[in-house]
């Protein structure tokens, strides 16, 4: 699996430097790094995230910004939601045109 990812990138040898890794004894692939959470050697290593659960690396980086703008979508749509029914309630009780004497 790790022979897969030495020669991925074009300019991976200028760039980056090769690095040992400790646990395999092998050359590491380049811009990958063992996640502290799994333990696991993961090619272009981005982040642990707790949400999915997984690392984010190479084989997960479009399913997590689709995970990401999903919920930026549902996030707006709840927000309008709330609005709409906050405003409509005002409305309702006419607390909006309501003037109150002191």
């Amino acid at each position: 699996n790790i022979q897969k990812y030495q020669h991925m990138y074009k300019y991976d040898e200028i760039v980056h430097t090769r690095k040992q890794d400790a646990q395999l004894r092998c050359d590491r692939p380049a811009r990958s790094k063992r996640s502290a959470v799994t333990r696991r050697l993961i090619a272009r290593f981005d982040h642990y995230c707790g949400w999915i659960g997984n690392d984010v690396g190479l084989g997960n980086h479009r399913v997590f910004l689709l995970f990401l703008l999903w919920h930026i979508i549902v996030a707006t749509f709840a927000g309008c939601a709330a609005l709409a029914t906050i405003y409509l309630t005002l409305r309702e009780y006419e607390i909006l045109s309501s003037v109150y004497a002191g």
